[in-house]
């Protein structure tokens, strides 16, 4: 739960915390007299609703520092002209909006001029690929999300549902390397940093941002894919900047319902999603403009989360008490339902016209289950998460004078993370069993009266089933949170020159317990006269609270409690396992000149990554430096800290006036996943004395990793109304990690190494038209290759597990997707528009959007056919080279239709969103050993027909198993949307 009480203010005034991410712009521009031409010096330019203004010069320019981003009324006022206002006026993140404007004198025309504004369709002080996203334009568009959003620009791949996921094995395990889903030009899904507000929102431990904001809280979003700034560090694909709403001098507000009950009068499922939200800014003092409010809250409900365009038969499996058991399938995925809210607050203060406080929260929770397609008839057991996210921030801003100001930023983010069995959740002590700890049975195998009464054997079939009733065996906790502190100062003293720089500083704290092995807990067992005693494996005798298979550190069982026969979890400062406290430090100096149309970035970013933590002295030989025979405190020695520079360079310059070239240069570092370089040290000890079964280890001392980007581009308006944009890129990585067998005594053991690398190439295209006779058009082509020696951290697991040596030539990434093609198409009409038919308008105030996406097949490694879904555990042999085939092409359209209904208090919408509008049935991923979705084909092989005479439902059970949900996208869904807005 949120901890949204009053101190969270006060903590994060005065705790030290750092914001991550440019959250204004500038504007610049002139006013001249519409007759003569002449500069209107000492015209009024401001911003209404606010205390930022200016007045033009002898020449009529004018220039806005430090205005926030966001949506603003532009107005433009002198003694003897007509006033202008220009609404509808955008504010970038990071660049500067020209606007040149005339007035006319009052002896011409009298009152004043409202217009709308449009973003100029070239942004002439771009250096580097960006792509803004305004909140009108997302709630047009038949999406809903910022990642949404993210997801339709050129040169980004959306993982589809786990599509880069192997198969074999990885719908039970913990995937610890998370990522955002996007993978940005051909880096890691970890590589995309994902900031709101100022506020970076990934997890340190794992790379992934589960952050979910409130869709009617989002302002803009804004994505650079490269060649940033010197200002955004730790990151190396691409930035997606996320502003959110901010009160004005009126109230505003709006009330969202969203539902997908109407599906079956459509031809379609309903999977019971369900989506309220409701949102309110303005005045936080009725007429006082100085101090503003927005606050924004969303509830998700959904029955089926993810739902999948898959058709299960059920078949009728074995008589249990005389009755039939079947699975029945309804279109809807069990056990994959989600409930989760989030809540969103700024306050904006202007003390003065000079200072200004934005205060500003965000949190959200998502509980939901996890279908897998192996727990089938298990489904109860199936796992459960839930992820709980946290972000307070503070920003003061003074303007020195016109051409000078400086940001004080604080923040504090948390992220807490749970996934374990759906039934015993997060009491550890459930996954143990009565009988002995390890056993395999089909009979009460769990306690709390937990008891399996399916008949189908696990011997009868193989590994089916997942063994009916079979505990999940992966239990994770993990919190992770950071405070900071940065500051930044922007002057423009020096003609022409804008130059920023700023220092950061990050303290991070991470607890995290892994137990591989739950199902072994076994707490309480008998002894041959009945009496209780302790049955749980303990590997260090000194910690009653270190079992053999927990890695762990920052968090540790109650040992006081555990004597008693209750689980409960404390805290862990102190010693090698104690929580970790990774330091970040960086500074950063950035120039931007302007000359005659020429723009030059040029910028030099320093990072400071500390991993505080034990290290291994020498990792050949363990245990070299106490007692030979075990691990002790004399092998450690404190970790490496590192430091990294990095320079950054971005031009542009006119060719004509309507176009403009650019080139970008940056080399870019990234921490690795924390979860990389940490690891308990009795687990350590463990499994260097004991060996076993293979688990990677943590290597403190991973350097961070690199990648050297270029960029050109060129980008041509045509007319008033059009764009086309080309860019070319080149990336050369290296550093990534991957595991890696690391030769010692008295075992080898599997650990982390900075040794992957790879390069990527790509070619983007993208088109852009302004509304022309109600029609707005956008349009994005990627041709790309991404190659390297790994696409994750566990690419080369069965290289480190079986000791062969790693690869070390390149082929093509998971998630090189040679071809993707994304259009998006918006007919809308305003009032009094459109046909008119039998004397009424029938298209008056509607609008359609389309969303089409092709995208050739990413690749997969063929293997030879084997029994490749019921075999816990088997070693494949290759059919040929890494990633040498491909998976089919996809295809989708969503679709989204509005009518806008104006109303005396406001504006009523109701709205239609249907997703994959055909029904489309896309393979995300295939069988490696057939480059199916719905089968491997082993059934015909001479060991598949064996198997088949393994009782009357054998060949059934097979292909119930083969028929994977998770292998294809979403089916057509249908959601009716009804919003009010004032």
């Amino acid at each position: 739960m949120f901890r949204f009480v009053s101190t969270c203010f006060i903590v994060v005034l005065l705790a030290v915390s750092m914001v991550y991410a440019g959250t204004t712009g500038n504007i610049s521009g002139s006013v001249h007299d519409s007759e003569t031409g002449d500069p209107l010096e000492g015209a009024t330019v401001s911003l209404l609703g606010t205390s930022v203004g200016s007045f033009c010069d002898a020449e009529g320019n004018f220039q806005l520092y430090n205005v926030p981003a966001g949506e603003y009324t532009l107005m433009i006022s002198l003694i003897g002209y007509q006033q202008l206002q220009i609404e509808n006026f955008h504010v970038v993140p990071d660049f500067t909006k020209q606007v040149n404007v005339e007035l006319k004198p009052q002896s011409i025309a009298m009152g004043e001029v409202v217009v709308s504004g449009e973003r100029a369709l070239i942004q002439r002080d771009e250096t580097a690929t960006v792509r803004v996203t305004t909140s009108e334009e997302m709630q047009n568009m038949a999406l809903r999300t910022a990642t949404d959003v993210v997801g339709l620009q050129a040169g980004v791949v959306r993982d589809a549902g786990g599509a880069f996921k192997t198969l074999r094995g990885s719908e039970t395990a913990e995937n610890e390397s998370g990522s955002s889903g996007l993978y940005i030009r051909g880096g890691r899904g970890n590589e995309v940093a994902f900031i709101v507000d100022g506020v970076n929102q990934q997890d340190p431990i794992s790379g992934a941002t589960t952050t979910a904001i409130n869709n009617n809280a989002i302002e803009q979003v804004v994505l650079t894919t490269g060649g940033f700034n010197a200002e955004y560090g730790r990151i190396m694909s691409g930035v997606v900047n996320v502003t959110t709403k901010g009160g004005g001098k009126e109230y505003h507000g709006s009330a969202e319902m969203l539902t997908d009950a109407v599906a079956p009068g459509f031809g379609a499922d309903t999977y019971e999603q369900n989506v309220y939200s409701l949102s309110l800014g303005g005045p936080l003092v009725p007429g006082n403009e100085n101090f503003r409010f927005f606050v924004s809250g969303e509830i998700r409900d959904m029955g089926d989360r993810e739902p999948r365009n898959a058709v299960i038969e059920p078949f009728e499996v074995r008589t249990v008490n005389g009755e039939k058991v079947k699975f029945t399938n309804d279109g809807r995925l069990p056990h994959n339902s989600l409930e989760g809210y989030s809540l969103q607050g700024k306050l904006n203060l202007d003390i003065s016209p000079v200072m200004d406080l934005e205060l500003s929260a965000l949190g959200s929770e998502n509980d939901f289950e996890q279908y897998i397609h192996a727990y089938k008839y298990n489904m109860k057991h199936a796992p459960e998460v839930n992820e709980d996210n946290l972000s307070l921030a503070a920003r003061f801003r003074h303007t020195l004078d016109p051409k000078t100001f400086y940001t004080l930023s604080a923040n504090y983010f948390s992220t807490e993370r749970f996934r374990g069995d759906g039934v015993h959740g997060q009491n550890l002590r459930d996954y143990g069993r009565l009988s002995n700890p390890g056993y395999n049975d089909n009979y009460d195998l769990f306690l709390n009266g937990d008891i399996d009464t399916t008949e189908i054997s696990r011997d009868e079939f193989g590994n089916v089933s997942g063994d009916e009733g079979h505990v999940f065996a992966d239990y994770v906790k993990r919190e992770s949170s950071y405070i900071g502190f940065k500051a930044d100062m922007v002057t423009q003293r020096i003609n022409n020159n804008e130059i920023k720089f700023g220092v950061e500083y990050q303290r991070h704290t991470l607890r995290r317990y892994h137990d591989l092995y739950p199902e072994q807990t076994a707490v309480i067992g008998y002894d041959e006269n009945g009496e209780v005693q302790w049955r749980r494996s303990y590997y260090n005798p000194d910690n009653p609270t270190t079992f053999q298979d927990v890695n762990s550190y920052g968090i540790e069982l109650n040992p006081d409690k555990l004597k008693q026969g209750i689980i409960e979890f404390q805290d862990v400062d102190d010693g090698p396992n104690g929580a970790k406290h990774p330091i970040t430090m960086s500074a950063y100096l950035q120039n931007k000149l302007e000359y005659e149309g020429i723009v030059v970035n040029f910028g030099l970013r320093y990072d400071y990554l500390d991993a505080a933590t034990d290290a291994l002295r020498n990792e050949e030989r363990p245990f070299a430096f106490g007692d030979s025979t075990k691990f002790d405190d004399a092998d450690l020695t404190d970790s490496k800290a590192y430091h990294k520079l990095s320079p950054r360079l971005g031009i542009s310059f006119p060719i004509t006036e309507r176009m403009m070239f650019r080139f970008s240069y940056g080399k870019f570092f990234q921490q690795p996943n924390l979860e990389n370089l940490y690891v308990n040290y009795d687990f350590l000890s463990y499994k260097l004395e004991q060996g076993g079964y293979y688990f990677p280890i943590g290597n403190p001392n991973l350097k961070p990793e690199e990648t050297t980007a270029y960029e050109i581009g060129l980008t041509r308006q045509i007319g008033e109304n059009l764009r086309f944009d080309v860019t070319a890129y080149y990336k050369d990585i290296s550093g990534l990690v991957q595991v890696k067998n690391q030769p010692a005594k008295p075992r080898s053991f599997a650990s982390y190494r900075n040794s992957d690398f790879g390069s990527v190439k790509g070619f983007d295209f993208a088109l852009k038209m302004r509304r022309i006779n109600h029609i707005a058009l956008d349009l994005a082509y990627t041709l790309s290759q991404a190659n390297g020696t790994g696409s994750n951290t566990q690419s080369q697991r069965n290289n480190a597990w079986t000791g062969e040596e790693p690869a070390k030539s390149v082929s093509p990434l998971d998630f090189d997707q040679r071809h993707d093609i994304k259009a998006t198409v918006d007919v809308r009409f305003g009032e009094d528009e459109g046909p008119v038919w039998g004397g009424i308008q029938p298209f008056e105030n509607f609008g359609a959007n389309f969303i089409f996406t092709a995208a050739s097949g990413t690749p997969y490694t063929p293997v030879i056919v084997h029994n490749e879904v019921t075999l816990a555990s088997v070693s494949t042999v290759p059919d040929g080279p890494i990633n040498s085939r491909r998976k089919p092409w996809s295809f989708n359209v969503d679709a989204k239709f509005t009518r806008d209904f104006p109303m005396p208090m406001g504006d009523f919408q109701v709205y239609l969103w249907i997703e994959n509008l055909f029904d489309a049935r896309n393979v995300v991923r295939v069988y490696e050993s057939s480059g199916d979705g719905e089968t491997t084909t082993f059934l015909s092989t001479e060991n598949g027909e064996q198997f088949a005479t393994r009782g009357p439902d054998a060949v059934e059970v097979y292909q119930d198993k083969e028929r994977n949900p998770n292998n294809f996208s979403k089916p057509r869904m249908v959601r009716l949307g009804l919003v009010y807005q004032f």
